[in-house]
């Protein structure tokens, strides 16, 4: 994965893990350290794009387009490596910033898990309508 020009090349086995005309939401998180869920969980959901690009969107309306419009979503990069995805986001604080890796596998047909900072993280594959499918990311 090459972060800055973004010469990514997606493997085909990735899509045997995402698909990218599915949406992602957060069904749950797990402490690895202990096993304890979390009791909040924000909603998150996820967007895989063809070319390497995923975007963590934090509001969906299935009734409005504009809320998967890549412009809202915050950036990241995905590629295939050793059975499994490997996503590189970008984060800004008020103390800094900086890029979170995090890796996803597949659980089942309708779930993805991600471990990230100590915390697994289970999605639920949700359906898109394919006029959700009209936007390609500019980053």
């Amino acid at each position: 994965m090459h972060i800055g020009g973004h010469q990514n090349i997606v493997s085909p086995e990735a899509y045997g893990i995402i698909d990218t005309a599915k949406l992602y939401q957060i069904a749950s998180a797990v402490a690895i350290f202990d096993g304890k869920p979390l009791n909040s969980v924000n909603q998150v959901y996820l967007k895989f794009y063809s070319n390497g690009r995923v975007g963590t969107f934090y509001s969906y309306s299935p009734g409005d387009v504009s809320t998967l419009n890549p412009k809202r979503a915050d950036v990241g990069y995905y590629q295939y490596k050793e059975k499994h995805i490997e996503i590189k986001s970008f984060f800004e604080h008020p103390q800094g910033g900086g890029w979170v890796k995090e890796q996803i596998v597949k659980l089942h047909a309708d779930t993805i898990q991600s471990s990230k900072d100590q915390i697994l993280t289970k999605y639920k594959v949700l359906p898109l309508s394919p006029t959700f499918l009209v936007y390609k990311p500019d980053w």
